[in-house]
């Protein structure tokens, strides 16, 4: 089964406030997840900044106690499919991805 990610081009017309209320036309996208079934709207321009976070102190406790997902402890720490399934390691990889149940 092949999956298709949907996505549309829309134009947008409106008179922008960052342009002394010039009238303006934006082309944008909107694409949609076949999956979740959410939609996004991609906009050339941000209308805000995004806080930065440092993740320093949350990936360090995860690294205590015991991240599964953390490449050391992956093969160690994550459940396998049943050789049966076809895959003689229990994991599926390609590239640097892995999948497990």
């Amino acid at each position: 089964m092949e999956l298709e990610f949907k996505k549309r081009t829309i134009l947008s017309e409106f008179e922008s406030p960052f342009e002394n209320f010039k009238n303006v036309k934006v082309t944008g996208e909107v694409r949609s997840c076949p999956l979740s079934g959410h939609s996004t709207r991609l906009l050339p321009v941000r209308l805000k900044d995004f806080a930065r976070i440092d993740w320093t102190p949350i990936i360090n406790r995860s690294r205590e106690l015991g991240c599964p997902f953390c490449a050391e402890a992956i093969e160690i720490r994550t459940p396998r499919f049943p050789r049966s399934y076809g895959w003689e390691k229990g994991r599926i990889r390609v590239g640097g991805a892995t999948v497990f149940p």
